[in-house]
């Protein structure tokens, strides 16, 4: 099959009501390698659940086959996402990868899991669902989450079974960096909330709106929005922003909060949480002031002495710290706002 740019669409009101139970997506990549999909708006995708959770559901996007795809700044949401007959269980993500696919490029994009319809035990709702993966590319994604019902959450590694819930945040960044490099998912953005959309069905983002979604993406290539507004723009953005891609298929005149007088720290979150000698975790923020790029810095640190004096990781100023175990060291994060000059640092980890 041609490769193919699927690119400044907004797509709403996806339905599929076979009660057969068949799925409903927004865009499916069924077939071929190295499509490209961007800057679309995707909201509103409705499937009749049969119980046959994860054979069939309701997706944004949704690859069942191919290689080296990429998934760049598109905005998902499942505010008006619909799956479930009331009997029986059902599964509803905005992005659902198949086994079988390897190679995949996702940046820039926004997951609002926000489906609070709930039908039976067992509904599964998630920003991500994917099998393990031999290589990936994952950086600079928000996640916004809405619990509700009995399963939901960031992400479900489908090879494993295991799913990641917003308090475990930093699983889910351990295991996407298990499947690519290192740096995977060091710049998301995660949230438990709403994403700062227009309406259910209007994915863009107002001017003037305060967020780090503003200059939160990494230069992925794709230089206009859905719209056709430059990107990093728009042209005439009068807010501040406009110094890197937003997150997302809206290019917004947006602007990025500032910090100010002590930052939140937060805490530490690892996983895996210990192990034998040499064993890899990652520890990642949570709970903090904000976002790296908002006024608000990040610098991990360690000691070997028990905390009684610390050490800069050169280069280690983002959201999440990967290590391997080889001694008892104790780990931090000081964190600093900018405007202030004021720092503060982490519970030791």
């Amino acid at each position: 099959d041609a490769t193919c740019t699927i690119t400044r669409n907004t797509i709403t009101n996806v339905q599929n009501l076979n009660t057969g139970g068949y799925s409903a997506a927004g865009i499916r990549l069924a077939s071929g390698n190295s499509h490209v999909v961007t800057n679309n708006l995707i909201s509103g995708f409705l499937q009749y659940e049969n119980g046959s959770t994860g054979t069939f559901g309701a997706y944004g996007i949704y690859i069942s086959a191919g290689t080296g795809h990429i998934i760049d700044n598109n905005s998902i949401s499942t505010r008006l996402a619909g799956i479930g007959n009331g009997l029986s269980a059902g599964e509803n993500a905005c992005l659902k990868i198949n086994v079988g696919t390897s190679g995949l490029i996702i940046r820039n994009n926004i997951f609002e899991q926000n489906f609070t319809q709930f039908y039976a035990a067992g509904t599964y709702k998630w920003c991500v669902a994917m099998p393990t993966q031999t290589t990936l590319t994952m950086n600079n994604n928000a996640y916004f989450i809405t619990p509700s019902g009995t399963v939901y959450g960031d992400g479900w590694n489908m090879t494993s079974g295991t799913y990641y819930q917003d308090a475990a945040f930093a699983g889910w960044v351990a295991v996407m960096q298990s499947f690519g490099t290192a740096t995977n998912e060091n710049a998301a953005q995660h949230y438990i909330g709403t994403a700062p959309f227009t309406s259910s069905t209007n994915l863009h983002i107002p001017a003037a709106t305060v967020t780090s979604l503003e200059s939160g993406g990494l230069n992925s290539g794709v230089g206009v929005d859905v719209d056709n507004q430059v990107r990093p723009g728009p042209a005439g953005s009068v807010n501040g922003g406009a110094s890197a891609y937003d997150i997302g298929g809206d290019e917004f005149d947006g602007s990025i909060p500032s910090c100010s007088g002590t930052p939140t720290a937060g805490t530490i979150s690892a996983a895996p949480a210990s192990g034998c000698y040499g064993y890899a975790t990652t520890m990642t923020l949570g709970g903090g002031s904000s976002f790296p790029g908002a006024g608000i810095t990040n610098q991990w640190q360690y000691s070997s002495n028990g905390g009684g004096s610390w050490s800069n990781l050169a280069g280690q100023t983002g959201a999440a710290l990967s290590i391997l175990v080889v001694s008892s060291n104790q780990y931090r994060c000081n964190v600093t706002c900018t405007t202030s000059g004021i720092s503060a640092a982490t519970p030791r980890s």
